[in-house]
């Protein structure tokens, strides 16, 4: 019980503590970010912080909920990255199909 206290509290504290890291301003840029990714981020650096705390320890349940949260994060971002290639790919497709005088290569250049 009182471990859970001190994890309310560690959050409550270090809610909106954390300063961004050079590269995030470009990931806040991705579509989706705030809404899919940055509470899994925000979640994943939690535990992070309560594992340094307690040692870095290499087994155990907080090692494990780390190892979870930052897997996740990591999926998260991918996930959202590969939202916006099959939006900019489909848009290219529906471009070409709908406009069959648009050169393939020009496209091609276009969107790279």
């Amino acid at each position: 019980m009182l471990l859970l206290y001190h994890l309310h509290v560690y959050q409550q504290e270090n809610r909106h503590c954390h300063t961004p890291r050079h590269g995030h301003a470009m990931d806040e840029s991705i579509p989706g970010w705030k809404e899919d990714v940055e509470p899994v981020r925000h979640r994943s650096l939690f535990w992070h912080n309560i594992w340094m705390e307690c040692g870095k320890l290499h087994t155990g349940p907080i090692a494990d909920i780390m190892r979870k949260t930052k897997s996740a994060y990591h999926y998260a971002i991918r996930k959202a990255k590969r939202a916006v290639n099959d939006k900019i790919n489909q848009r290219f497709a529906d471009a070409i199909l709908e406009n069959k005088s648009r050169d393939f290569w020009d496209e091609v250049k276009r969107i790279h």
